[in-house]
């Protein structure tokens, strides 16, 4: 053979290769064959050689147009080329061929690399099939469906997102979504999308996306990363849903909820009037009593002025003390939208018991307060939280009323826990809560006392869950209740409390 007695070391390579190799000359003859042919062929190499290459390729130069094995001088180097190869027995199946043109004494030679394709046809038919099932279940879900590549840009839309934003798939893709984008939330939206994206993280998005309409309506977008079966990152399919209407209804449920805690603190004051009212008329009696005192000071034949002016400080501080009292009740009293703030739990309980203070000295019970140094702040309502911490404080002190007044007691603590959350307890020294009512106690209207609305820890419980946090009650092992409330701690440093 020419080849073979003019290079030994070609032909060896070409027996080692893992693939069928044919060689083949300027006339489509094979010339050449390794191992690797016989086996896919079913061929002993001596059948093959001086054959033509359309026994192992039919079609392969026997076309409208001359096939690249017919015409290897036209080819000095092609990939890729699409073929059935035919067996001995007969059997045809697919093949891909790797085509280079070799120039030798006698001609312009082919060696061809052919390689069984059966395996990576029937890959990607299955992959072709399993893409228009996923397009097929896509396009008829309720959600609107998204995919992206690794660079962020996005590859697919489902048929539910084109008509709610009545634009095509290939207005949409790449970055064309963001176009639809309301112009506010743009920003928000990306850098949350390309930071999750990035540390390969689930997110989830609120932002508002125009619709075919024009009306730009709120969607909850989740996103979550897609890798191959090898491991190797994909990009990121997701999932957006329409929740305008669910934001509405929570707007008005916390409208609601605004009301009715607005009216529990107006009952709630209204019960305190008394004690408030005397609180009040210690600051303005001793305003009066200084203003006498100073009076008098002044009609004298050679006024103490010395005297008159530590009556008039006196004066300043009882006055500024009167307002802080009617700026607590105002505050409270005051109707309004909640707002979330840095909230500091141990001020808000401190402010409380100020509020209760003589009103648990009228009952003749106590209060006291072990604050956890250094509590963390919660994020909410400020007004809203002292409700919660009112509400408890005086449920506790109608508890203990039936008991000898040496024995009526209310303990408030406040504690940060391990997981992300700060407690409030408050305990008292009470007969407890019957084990049947421990379940009903924060139900609307549900009162132990004759003469309870039942509305205090009812509220109690809608303001705590809207501030993402819970409140429950039990009995002690001796005596008494104890109501603990959790809400999650900010992600800030802690606001110093009151001494």
């Amino acid at each position: 053979m020419a080849v073979s007695r003019g290079d030994e070391r070609f032909r060896l390579a070409v027996e080692a290769a893992p693939s069928a190799m044919v060689m083949v000359n300027h006339e489509g003859k094979i010339i050449l064959v390794n191992s690797q042919t016989e086996k896919l062929f079913g061929y002993g190499r001596e059948e093959l050689l001086w054959q033509s290459v359309e026994i192992l390729l039919p079609g392969s130069s026997q076309q409208s147009q001359p096939g690249p094995l017919a015409r290897p001088q036209a080819l000095p180097m092609r990939r890729g080329h699409d073929l059935h190869g035919q067996r001995k027995d007969g059997t045809q199946f697919p093949v891909g061929l790797t085509l280079s043109s070799i120039e030798t004494e006698h001609g312009t030679w082919v060696l061809s690399v052919i390689v069984d394709t059966t395996d990576l046809r029937r890959a990607e038919a299955a992959m072709r099939e399993g893409e228009e099932r996923f397009r097929n279940l896509a396009d008829t879900a309720p959600v609107m469906i998204w995919v992206t590549d690794p660079d962020k840009r996005f590859t697919f839309f489902n048929k539910t997102w084109l008509d709610f934003t009545g634009r095509t798939l290939e207005q949409e893709l790449g970055r064309g979504w963001a176009e639809g984008v309301h112009p506010e939330d743009l920003d928000r939206c990306f850098a949350s999308f390309s930071s999750s994206f990035d540390a390969r993280l689930d997110f989830e998005i609120e932002c508002r996306l125009r619709r075919a309409d024009g009306e730009y309506r709120w969607l909850l977008c989740k996103g979550v990363p897609r890798f191959a079966p090898s491991g190797v990152f994909a990009g990121y399919i997701g999932t957006d849903m329409d929740v305008t209407d669910q934001k509405y209804a929570e707007t008005a449920r916390r409208r609601n909820l605004d009301e009715i805690a607005h009216m529990n603190r107006v009952v709630a004051i209204g019960e305190l009037t008394a004690a408030l009212a005397h609180e009040l008329n210690q600051p303005l009696a001793a305003i009066l009593n200084n203003a006498q005192v100073a009076r008098r000071f002044l009609s004298d034949e050679f006024p103490d002025l010395i005297q008159v002016g530590v009556c008039l400080a006196d004066i300043v501080a009882d006055d500024k003390r009167a307002a802080e009292i009617i700026q607590r009740l105002r505050t409270l009293v005051k109707k309004g939208e909640s707002h979330a703030d840095l909230v500091d739990l141990n001020e808000v309980v401190h402010e409380a018991i100020r509020l209760l203070g003589h009103d648990a000295m009228r009952r003749q019970a106590s209060i006291k307060f072990e604050p956890f140094p250094g509590l963390p702040p919660v994020l909410g309502d400020r007004v809203q939280l002292c409700q919660v911490v009112l509400n408890l404080l005086m449920n506790g002190l109608e508890a203990v009323a039936e008991l000898a007044a040496s024995d009526r007691r209310e303990i408030v603590r406040t504690v940060e826990l391990d997981n992300g959350f700060v407690e409030l307890m408050v305990e008292d020294s009470g007969k407890g809560i019957a084990e049947g009512d421990l379940a009903r106690v924060f139900e609307p209207f549900f009162s132990t006392k004759p003469e309870g609305l039942g509305m205090g820890l009812s509220i109690s419980r809608s303001i705590v869950q809207a501030h993402g946090g819970r409140i429950w009650a039990e009995n002690n092992v001796g005596s008494g209740a104890v109501f603990h409330c959790v809400l999650p701690a900010a992600q800030h440093a802690p606001v110093a409390s009151p001494k």
